[in-house]
């Protein structure tokens, strides 16, 4: 915002509530309004000030002058004489533009058959774009009643955050929707759309009317709406129970959106949604979508509560509304659909990927000044999710289910329709627990990254064992550290469990560790000889957000002895991801580490494990370093076939296999995985000519479930990685045609498999055929503006390119580049643009691609400098990695291709 400094509005006048009428017209895409706002003048002002973005001011009645300031997006209404301490009525008249970039009130357009183009009117008003519709207090703590009509063409219809109280037809052919006032809430929870709606509805346990509502053909076929309905139905009554206070609205709708940025938006009745968040067939989606859809919805209604129920003063505490509803929205899937086994989930969707960007020199505190809406846009990011819902769950371990929620219940009825801040919370914990919730709590959102604790066993004396715990910053190895004299001390609530080495014996102990180093002394319930004889786990309930630190002797220990402790999925992932932490920061050698992965995956059937390995561990470790490195990719293969085809016979994905279909929900995320780094990946000759063998038939419609919903995604990668050429444009021609939101993301992601290379028998021996390969066929498909792929699925496409080899990464790179201007504009002050611009560069890791992209982007400066700073940071890591570990992963790979593990 040049010019002006930014501020906050005055809280010298205060809404109490919006009559406001919006009439689009969907031939020019503009709207003209009209609202009447009864305001509560605090004391003598001279002038009222609020929000305005885009916004003409055709006529305001008031006694003054209009002075709009559009570099702060603001405007001042400037009094002849100052208004007394009163209540008063603001009466204005504007009209706008109706956006096609996603954000404020904008349209999305859509086609039906014969290619008749269709227009859907929507909102999405987070952070601070409900002043793009109508001026308005755009923060959040200035609360209001919204009583909202929308003028629209008969054909058409109007939904909005309340039900409809009547429908007036008007000259023209047009209708008046009038609906209920809204309760009390903030500006970016008011939410409204116009279009041609189908829906589905059912009634929850507590009489709450609960529909689903997407474009026409969409929702009524195949139960596309079925599986969110069925998750909001069972939703809503348990949080409702479990805060205390029944969800307060008499309606909920819930609509996918063709165009929309987020996952998700959680304004109050009107949830709106992607399409592919919340459509899926519910015979055939894969369990990877009904997981998603799941989380999602549970998500969203979480915030019923948390968020518009109670909403944060400022977006400083942005973290208190979506952390917490990223740990609930697991809590809630768990009582809903316990056959998820869904907190093995949580570790990596949530804790490992809060862990891995917070250690980065350029992360965030949790709790961080925002100075100005240009800043929010950044902090909707890992940190306020992953990070904040990481520490809610290390928070509900060390208080207890009881406390925490008896906290809760007090917090939210004690600030319902107001507003509230993080020390609100803990004081609210802290008087249910009788703990210092905020001493502990405090050094984890006020400063920026975590803990490595090391743990050693010193001595035992009869049945006395003496354990030394100490702590320090976990860091990456990278130009961008900062030194430090001393690192930042945490309050680490954890638990330890003391182990016989024969596994016979085990006792747990709690303890907040809060110095820099201590020792402890646990009476076990046996007697050991010595100290080898016993084993420390920490962390054991896996539910601390920071990584362990073992000695070398310990950590092997473990290491062999895993299958007979009997831990949880989620304290093995804890364990495996720390292993890779410990490597990636230098404490152990990685090559030392790749030697027990095949003993602690022998056998291993737990989703969540093999996704720490594969995706966590390898892919962005291992992997980017042999790819950037130029190292062995035969061998790396061979590594992956030696550790996945196991598993994938036991589960069965050939023909001569056994019966596949009582796998359970885990077991089906895990074959799919397994499929993709076996087949996709490593290119197994088996395992390639089963995905072509049932791509095939399924081409030909000679077997309608040769590929069932969770083997989509890999048979797709596959066939496109390793089979013709000609796939390529099978699978741009089933995505144009596709209906399915889940089956278009399935062949998006697929389709950034496309070789890299094109050679002449692939294509007959026509040379100009070769000078175009599969993936730069691809790309243009992703980037093309008047092609099928929306702009907020074109990220997914490049991502998915750049992520195969170094090759793709370096193409994809110079596609975006040529298309800058086109991307810059798409995706400019929108968080996308961070994913976009994270998810392709940070795999570089050679110094002429890292210098190439901080060249380009000085000369290219974007919205999201924090993140392209993340993106500078991981790069140097990345150098830094390679040139340490190279030679460690070439020998590594070598012995255990060629001798197997080295443990023993």
């Amino acid at each position: 915002m040049a010019g002006e400094v930014f501020q906050r509005l005055p809280q010298l006048c205060r809404p109490l509530r919006y009559a406001i009428e919006l009439r689009p017209c969907l031939k020019t895409f503009t709207f003209v309004g009209k609202q009447s706002v009864s305001v509560n003048m605090m004391e003598s002002a001279s002038e009222i000030v609020l929000n305005a973005k885009n916004l003409s001011i055709n006529s305001a009645k008031f006694n003054g002058k209009v002075v709009p300031k559009p570099e702060v997006e603001q405007i001042h209404f400037r009094l002849d004489s100052p208004c007394q301490a009163c209540p008063a009525v603001l009466d204005l008249d504007f009209k706008g533009n109706i956006s096609d970039k996603m954000v404020g009130f904008y349209r999305s357009v859509y086609s039906v058959e014969n290619e008749v183009q269709k227009v859907m009117l929507a909102t999405h008003f987070e952070p601070a774009n409900a002043r793009q519709a109508f001026p308005c207090w755009d923060e959040p703590d200035f609360k209001s009643v919204f009583s909202i009509t929308l003028v629209v063409p008969k054909n058409m219809c109007a939904i909005s955050n309340m039900p409809v109280v009547s429908k007036i037809e008007q000259d023209g052919n047009l209708v008046a929707y009038m609906f209920e006032n809204t309760p009390k809430m903030s500006s970016y929870l008011v939410a409204f759309a116009v279009g041609e709606f189908e829906y589905v509805e059912a009634r929850d346990s507590d009489n709450v009317l609960v529909r689903v509502y997407s474009r026409p053909g969409l929702v009524s076929e195949l139960g596309r709406g079925e599986l969110a309905l069925d998750t909001a139905c069972r939703s809503l009554p348990f949080f409702g129970d479990y805060f205390g206070i029944r969800y307060p609205l008499p309606k909920l709708d819930m609509l996918a959106i063709p165009d929309f940025a987020g996952g998700a938006m959680e304004n109050w009745g009107l949830v709106t949604f992607r399409e592919r968040t919340l459509l899926a067939e519910k015979e055939t989606a894969s369990p990877a979508s009904r997981q998603s859809i799941a989380l999602t919805v549970s998500h969203e209604l979480a915030h019923m509560w948390f968020g518009n129920l109670v909403t944060m003063h400022w977006w400083t505490d942005l973290w208190l509304k979506e952390g917490f509803a990223t740990w609930i929205e697991y809590f809630c899937v768990n009582h809903c659909f316990p056959e998820m086994d869904i907190w093995s989930h949580f570790t990596y969707g949530e804790m490992a990927s809060a862990l891995r960007l917070d250690a980065l020199e350029s992360s965030h505190p949790i709790e961080v000044e925002v100075n100005n809406p240009d800043e929010i846009d950044e902090i909707f990011d890992t940190i306020s999710y992953s990070k904040g819902s990481s520490l809610i769950h290390m928070l509900h371990a060390y208080l207890g289910d009881q406390a925490f929620r008896v906290g809760l219940c007090a917090y939210l009825a004690k600030h319902a329709y107001g507003n509230a801040c993080t020390e609100d919370l803990w004081d609210a914990l802290a008087s249910a627990s009788g703990l210092a919730v905020a001493e502990i709590m405090r050094p984890w959102t006020r400063t920026a990254g975590f803990p490595v604790v090391f743990v050693e066993p010193l001595d035992v004396h009869a049945n006395q064992l003496r354990v030394r715990l100490r702590q320090t910053q976990y860091r990456l190895p990278s130009n961008c550290t900062k030194s430090s004299k001393e690192s930042l001390l945490w309050p680490v609530p954890t638990t330890l469990t003391c182990y016989s080495s024969d596994g016979q014996h085990r006792v747990a102990h709690k303890h907040v560790f809060r110095s820099r180093e201590e020792v402890l002394q646990i009476t076990i319930p046996w007697s050991p000889s010595s100290v080898s004889d016993c084993l420390v786990q920490l962390n054991a309930d896996a539910t601390g957000l920071y990584h362990v630190g073992y000695t070398e002797d310990q950590l092997y220990r473990f290491a062999r002895q895993l299958k007979s402790l009997n831990w949880s999925a989620s304290a093995k992932f804890a364990f495996i991801n720390d292993g890779f932490a410990l490597a990636k920061a230098g404490f152990i050698r990685i090559s030392d580490w790749l030697a027990v992965l095949p003993q602690l995956l022998d056998g291993e059937q737990s989703y969540s494990i093999w996704r720490c390995v594969l995706v966590d561990g390898l892919a962005t470790y291992v992997r980017r370093l042999v790819h950037e490195g130029g190292l062995s990719l035969p061998a790396y293969h061979a590594f992956l076939r030696k550790l996945t085809l196991p598993v994938l016979h036991t589960l069965g994905f050939f023909h001569s296999d056994k019966s596949t279909t009582t796998l359970s929900h885990d077991a089906r995320l895990l074959r799919s995985l397994l499929v993709m780094a076996a087949g996709a990946e490593a290119g197994d000759e088996q395992v390639v000519a089963e995905a072509k063998c049932r791509y095939d038939a399924h081409r030909n419609e000679q077997d309608s479930d040769v590929i069932p919903g969770d083997l989509r995604s890999a048979v797709y990668m596959t066939v496109v990685r390793h089979g013709s050429p000609d796939i390529v444009n099978q699978l741009i021609e089933t995505y144009t045609l596709a209906k399915s939101p889940e089956e278009r993301s399935h062949i998006l992601s697929a389709l950034g498999g496309a070789s890299e290379l094109c050679s002449h028998t692939e294509t007959g021996g026509d040379p100009a055929a070769a000078l175009v390969s599969p993936l730069k066929r691809v790309l243009q498909f992703c980037v093309d503006p008047k092609g099928p792929v929306r702009d907020q699925d074109r990220i997914q496409g490049l991502q998915a390119c750049a992520s195969w080899s170094a090759a793709a990464r370096l193409a994809t790179w110079e596609a975006m580049k040529a298309d800058w201007p086109h991307l810059a504009e798409i995706y400019h002050g929108q968080f996308l643009l961070a994913f976009l611009i994270k998810g392709v560069l940070s795999g570089f890791a050679t110094k002429q691609h890292i210098d190439d992209v901080k060249a380009f982007f000085e000369c290219n400066p974007v919205s999201c400098p924090r993140a392209l700073q993340q993106v500078h940071e991981t790069m140097d890591t990345n150098l830094i990695l390679l040139e340490r570990d190279r030679t460690l992963i070439a020998n590594a790979l070598d012995q255990l291709t060629q001798n197997g593990s080295a443990i023993s």
